[in-house]
């Protein structure tokens, strides 16, 4: 079996669009407040629970490394859980995509 790289911290990211595609797929984009070329987009396909209606335009997101290192929690400013994002490694063995 593989090997896993644990999830390392990522600094927090600040909402700038949430969109949706044609087959009902969603993606929210998200810069680095302090940095405008760091960016990442997370992308769901479509699917009844859309994690991407957790998220609003302007949100700040802070990415928490999961105790296992196979992810990052995201959560706003209050703590509250809005997604599980994994890390590449372990995105096999999970519904949410990261590019």
């Amino acid at each position: 079996q593989a090997r896993r790289l644990t999830a390392g911290p990522l600094p927090d990211m600040q909402v700038k669009s949430i969109t949706e595609a044609a087959d009902g797929g969603r993606t929210v984009a998200l810069e680095d407040p302090s940095n405008a070329e760091n960016t990442a987009q997370l992308h769901w396909p479509q699917r009844e629970d859309n994690p991407a209606a957790n998220f609003n335009v302007g949100q700040r997101v802070a990415f928490t490394p999961s105790p296992q290192g196979a992810g990052w929690m995201l959560r706003d400013t209050e703590g509250t859980a809005l997604a599980f994002v994994p890390s590449i490694e372990a995105v096999d063995e999970s519904r949410t995509r990261t590019l």
